[in-house]
């Protein structure tokens, strides 16, 4: 039988597991497998029966508890972040004087507009700890890290994983609040990722260019009543 849309009460060993008779022992399911809809069981319903199972193998139980607390491990290593500050630099992209004039024009632009542009970079260590900064910072849109207030952007740098840069990925992450997407669309977004945070920009520029130049452009586009869909091209760059 077809139980979508049919509410599921669950347990591991298949009493009582799913309305009109059915069980997850029906959909054969094992906690050393991910399970699949079978004998007219949708997918989500067996899926449902093994996450069951799951919570209660103790095995994989204390596996989960060490998962979290490597997680809450993580966030307790995460760089506090600074009063008044509008970027927080984890890896030491910026030197001084760049780290200087970002606060400074980013701050200017907030005085002046009401938007907020902050910038963070992180690696994937130090990820877990972009919904604490995004909270820190006051621009955090609910308990989403990619969601950010209305009048917000968050430029997001990070290298990914080894090779990601080469195969065509871009250094740069932009977290868009609704207000600031009315004036600046995707597009603009995704072509500003596309020109100064792709490899051969950052091979040939730098990664502190990638940022400062990304900025720039940004803050240009928001103090400019018709707002941008194109971007410079990287190329006309004079960083």
């Amino acid at each position: 039988m077809h139980l979508s849309g049919r509410r599921a009460k669950l347990d591991c060993h298949g009493k009582h597991a799913l309305s009109h008779g059915a069980s997850c022992s029906d959909a054969d399911v094992g906690c050393g497998t991910v399970p699949f809809a079978a004998n007219g069981i949708t997918r989500r319903a067996a899926l449902l029966c093994f996450a069951a199972c799951v919570t209660q193998t103790p095995a994989l139980g204390k596996a989960a508890e060490e998962l979290d607390g490597m997680a809450t491990e993580l966030l307790q290593q995460c760089k506090p972040l600074p009063a008044d500050r509008r970027v927080l630099d984890a890896k030491s992209y910026l030197s001084s004087d760049e780290l200087f004039r970002l606060e400074r024009i980013l701050k200017k632009l907030e005085d002046d507009t009401g938007y907020r542009v902050r910038v963070v970079t992180q690696d994937r260590a130090s990820a877990p700890c972009l919904s604490r900064t995004l909270s820190g910072w006051d621009v955090a849109q609910g308990a989403n890290s990619a969601s950010v207030a209305a009048d917000a952007v968050v430029l997001v740098v990070d290298r990914g994983i080894p090779g990601y840069l080469e195969s065509g990925g871009s250094l740069l992450k932009f977290l868009v609040g609704r207000d600031v997407q009315l004036a600046l669309p995707p597009v603009f977004w995704s072509r500003l990722r596309r020109e100064y945070g792709g490899n051969s920009y950052i091979g040939a520029k730098g990664i502190a260019a990638s940022i400062v130049v990304s900025c720039e452009v940004i803050l240009t586009c928001l103090r400019n009543e018709e707002f941008c869909v194109d971007v410079p091209k990287a190329s006309a760059s004079f960083f």
